[in-house]
Parts: structure tokens; sequence; C-alpha cells
């Protein structure tokens, strides 16, 4: 219904951003991934969209990945896993590293989704491992075989969690692993690296 929104950011919390459209102020809910990758307050953003609509309100939730969108799609499909939980899970876990543990048979990474206990964790892992499996999904397709989870892209993640604009988390990830390329297989090493090398 509503694929996608454009416009200047007018707030940006971790959780929340606020896209102000030709004039129309819409708030929008977002994983922490989609937080780090829109740029600052007052910048010109487009964010992919789904409208969840339930029975007391019209809910947006708003991603910079067509990936994270797909998967978060998938995810409130399942019996039991609303846009919370959804939203929790790609907070948690990238979209490739949900599409590997998918592939994997990786119930322990389900579980490890705040909300997610073991019940709910094996109904994800029985009604999306096929669908991430077969490809039925283009967006998360390209993910699917994931073996290692994107290492790069969740240092760049991490630092912009920890106060560094995203241009600068990529310049001293991509500085590391310039100075290091077997830092690509080693997640905390390369974070310390990036961090070391600002």
């Amino acid at each position: 219904m509503i694929e996608f929104l454009e416009g200047s950011l007018v707030e940006k919390h971790p959780t929340r951003v606020v896209i102000n459209c030709s004039g129309v102020g819409y708030e929008i809910f977002i994983p922490l991934t989609t937080h780090a990758a829109i740029p600052s307050v007052g910048d010109r953003v487009r964010l992919l969209t789904v409208l969840h609509v339930r029975d007391d309100a019209r809910l947006l939730y708003g991603f910079a990945d067509p990936q994270d969108r797909a998967m978060f799609r998938l995810f409130i499909g399942v019996a039991g896993v609303g846009p919370k939980i959804a939203l929790a899970a790609l907070s948690r876990l990238s979209a490739s590293e949900l599409a590997a543990a998918l592939s994997r048979g990786d119930v322990a990474a389900c579980r490890s989704i705040p909300g997610v206990g073991a019940k709910l964790a094996n109904r994800i892992m029985t009604e999306l491992r096929d669908a991430v499996l077969s490809g039925q999904n283009t967006a998360i397709a390209g993910v699917a075989g994931v073996d290692e989870p994107d290492i790069i892209r969740d240092a760049e993640l991490a630092l912009a969690a920890l106060g560094y604009k995203p241009d600068d988390a990529r310049r001293a990830v991509s500085d590391a692993v310039r100075r290091n390329p077997a830092l690509r297989s080693q997640i905390e090493l390369l974070i310390r690296a990036a961090i070391d090398g600002a």
C-alpha cells in the first residue's frame, strides 16, 4: 500500500523516526540496523515501508535495506510473531545472519531474540526455514545461502551504535580490513582494530 516514504528526517530515535513528506509528518518504527544506516536529522531520507493494520491503529515500519523489510514480512507471517518481535529480531541480528541461522536450522539464534522462547523459536524455524532455503522471497534469496554473517556490515553497525557517524564507521572498518584482511572473519577483533585505528 505504501511502498516507501521519502522526505526530510525530522526526528531520529533508536526505534522510531519522523519523516516530513510534503508537509505531513509520518511516524515510522525502525530496527537498530536502520537507525545506524540513515542520515542525521535535517537530511533527506528514503525508507522502504510496511503498513501494519490493527483494530486500534495503523502503524508504519521502515527499513533502509530491502532484505530487512523482506525478513520483517516473513517474521510477522508466523503465528505469535508480531511487529515488535520482528523488529527485535532485526535489531539483534542482521537479515543475512537471520537467513543464515534459518538455513542452518539454528534454533538457538532464534531464541536469542528478545521475547522469543523455545516454543516460538521452533515455530519460527519450522515455518521460515523452507521459505529461506527455497528462495521464495527474492529479496531474501540473495542471503539464503550465507554461511558466515556479514561481519563488515555488523562491525560498521557496532561502531555506529558506539556513536560513530556512518561514513566514519565505514572508513574505520575498511581501513582495519585493509591493514589486516584476516579480520574479515573475526568480528570482535575487527571492531577493536577499527576503534584503535580510527
